[in-house]
């Protein structure tokens, strides 16, 4: 103070000259290594020197121990914060920054999880007690890296020690899901190939199967006379549980095919099909296709008008598989309908045959003498032809025979 200076040169505080008599108190501080210091001095007044009084002894104390910050890590995932303020800290707090894919649990001295800022924090705390503080991680498998620091009166100190949490992979992960049928039955029995132990659906449909850690793999149910939907699934590496790994299951698609043909090896089109689904009709090449459910059971019967088929129909059970080569053979057929008499003795008869079919119409009195009696060509529908026999005709048959 008062305006004294430091002689460095020869390790002298100076004061001074003053010019005048005023008594004057002069201060100043000290500092430096730790130990026990003589101080020596004097006052020189008008030229005389005046050796100072007093204590000479000046000690430097050692300087506070600083606050620590210090982490270690047992068992991979248990972490403890050993934290020791100097002695003169009146407040401080902590803070632990943990790396995406770790959360903490199990925090003690009140800390708390800061979410947003991926922050343990505890405190402040306004004493300079030491406290240990510990906490645990779990999350994503592998290695991870904290960091972390103290705050003792604003100042930070770096968190120091272990900066290492390993997690170790889950013991095994679970593949899991259903198979249901189209129209959502569930599916009992599907054995899931490629899970270990091959587990099957149970009566809900469900299955499920442990795998290991980063394990590869391709799942193909499998159940006889069903296709799947998707057919199969591969996993790569696995490092989560997989949930919702679902499939549909179908009866795979049969049919029945076939053809009608003439007796001469023409195809026949418009042949209805009777007793497919959707009675399928044969093409202009005389062939047919139709698609049963899986374990149809049916018969087919062909049908068209003027036309016999041989055989008349094909029975079906249980169908497996495509059935091809169910073939027909058909025949014309003549037919002769209703002859009525009328008042005036007119015979009325209809004739039907296959279009543009030339027909010969023949009369007999005893089914045994039959004399040609008219010419005629088949619509295809029913054609009305009328006959006056003589009045004294006791009874009189008619017949149509292919020209």
């Amino acid at each position: 103070n008062q305006g004294g200076v430091w002689d460095s040169v020869n390790r002298k505080v100076k004061w001074g000259p003053f010019f005048d008599s005023t008594a004057r108190t002069l201060t100043y501080t000290v500092a430096g290594s730790p130990g026990t210091y003589t101080l020596s001095g004097a006052g020189s007044f008008d030229g005389a020197s005046v050796p100072t009084t007093g204590d000479t002894q000046v000690v430097v104390p050692p300087p506070p121990t600083p606050s620590v910050v210090a982490r270690t890590i047992a068992a991979g995932t248990n972490v403890t914060v050993a934290v020791a303020p100097a002695s003169t800290v009146r407040s401080y707090a902590v803070e632990e920054d943990l790396p995406a894919g770790l959360t903490p649990a199990n925090i003690n001295q009140g800390g708390v999880w800061d979410s947003v800022n991926r922050k343990v924090k505890w405190g402040p705390f306004f004493d300079s007690t030491a406290r240990t503080l510990t906490y645990t991680v779990a999350g994503s498998p592998g290695t991870h890296t904290l960091s972390g620091a103290g705050s003792f009166d604003g100042a930070s100190v770096p968190t120091t020690g272990d900066t290492q949490v390993v997690v170790p992979p889950p013991p095994h992960l679970q593949i899991s899901g259903s198979v249901h049928t189209s129209d959502e039955a569930p599916l009992a029995g599907v054995v899931m190939n490629g899970l270990p132990g091959s587990p099957k659906t149970d009566a809900s449909g469900s299955y499920s199967a442990q795998v290991p850690w980063d394990w590869s793999g391709t799942v193909t149910p499998t159940l006889a006379a069903y296709n799947f939907t998707p057919p199969s699934r591969a996993y790569s590496g696995l490092t989560t549980d997989q949930a919702g790994q679902d499939y549909v299951a179908t009866r795979p698609s049969v049919g029945i095919w076939g053809s009608v043909r003439t007796s001469a090896g023409a195809p026949l089109s418009g042949v209805v099909m009777n007793g497919l689904p959707g009675q399928p009709e044969t093409d202009t090449n005389g062939t047919y296709k139709a698609d049963v459910p899986f374990d149809w059971s049916g018969t087919v019967t062909p049908a068209l008008a003027n036309y016999s088929f041989s055989p008349t129909s094909l029975g079906y059970s249980d169908v497996t598989n495509t059935w091809i080569g169910q073939d027909f053979v058909a025949a014309h057929v003549l037919a002769l309908g209703l002859i009525r008499r009328s008042s005036e003795g007119t015979f009325q008869l209809s004739v039907s045959g296959p279009p543009g079919r030339a027909l010969k119409l023949q009369i007999s009195s005893d089914l045994v003498h039959w004399q040609d009696w008219k010419s005629v060509v088949a619509t295809g529908g029913q054609d009305s032809y009328s006959d006056a026999p003589p009045a004294d005709t006791k009874q009189r048959y008619y017949r149509a025979v292919e020209q």
